[in-house]
């Protein structure tokens, strides 16, 4: 004996609707898709002897290198420390 389907087609439909459009949308404005754009943005704040570049963020990797070397940008703060991110950061360019 074959059991009927309890639920109709058309509100399996629906629903699979709906949820695919909660999950293709549901992520925007959340932590979560703060946190991805965070990670694929270019950023630093650091400190040395007590002063700060301030937090830095950049589309682009050349925008956050040629930054880095922005001693008015960075408030004459932290040289040592934006020259190493510099190497670390910035293959292949000039300081």
């Amino acid at each position: 004996m074959l059991k009927k389907n309890l639920i109709p087609k058309s509100s399996l439909f629906l629903a699979g609707h709906f949820m695919m459009f909660i999950f293709m949308n549901g992520c925007s404005g959340s932590p979560l898709a703060d946190s991805l754009k965070k990670e694929s943005s270019f950023s630093y704040e650091l400190s040395e002897n007590g002063c700060s570049t301030g937090e830095k963020t950049f589309s682009t990797n050349d925008a956050m290198c040629n930054a880095l070397k922005d001693d008015a940008l960075n408030n004459y703060c932290a040289q040592n420390l934006r020259y190493q991110k510099f190497l670390s950061d910035c293959p292949g360019k000039n300081w």
